[in-house]
């Protein structure tokens, strides 16, 4: 969010007032489709509506999304094994645990999908 100047209003970067004094071509390029209970990138959204078009329901394509992450995740996590591993050999090598899929600390991967409700 982003006070203007001294008229006391605060307005969030995706406010359709803002979005309608852009050029359009600069305003599609907003990354993400809002709805009244959140956002979901157009590429999600686009997924979303494919997906709900052919008879998926909610909760298949929550589960859906739930698994591309859990994918993601594992190539994340296998690059850094292989990174390690091919440094092992070297000496003062310090290794860090790759952290949980669901670990909530600063430094965890938080785990979030969204659930069948969220979309």
């Amino acid at each position: 969010m982003n006070s203007m100047g001294g008229c006391g209003k605060i307005f969030q970067s995706w406010d359709f007032r803002i979005l309608d004094k852009l050029p359009h071509p600069l305003a599609a390029k907003f990354p993400a489709k809002l709805t009244w209970r959140s956002a979901l990138s157009w590429r999600a959204f686009g997924i979303l509506c494919s997906c709900i078009q052919h008879g998926m329901g909610a909760s298949e394509v929550a589960e859906m999304f739930r698994m591309q992450h859990l994918q993601c995740y594992d190539e994340i996590r296998l690059q850094y094994l292989h990174t390690k591993a091919a440094h092992i050999h070297l000496p003062h090598q310090h290794y860090e645990p790759f952290l949980s899929f669901e670990d909530q600390s600063d430094n965890g991967f938080h785990g979030f999908t969204p659930s069948s409700q969220w979309l």
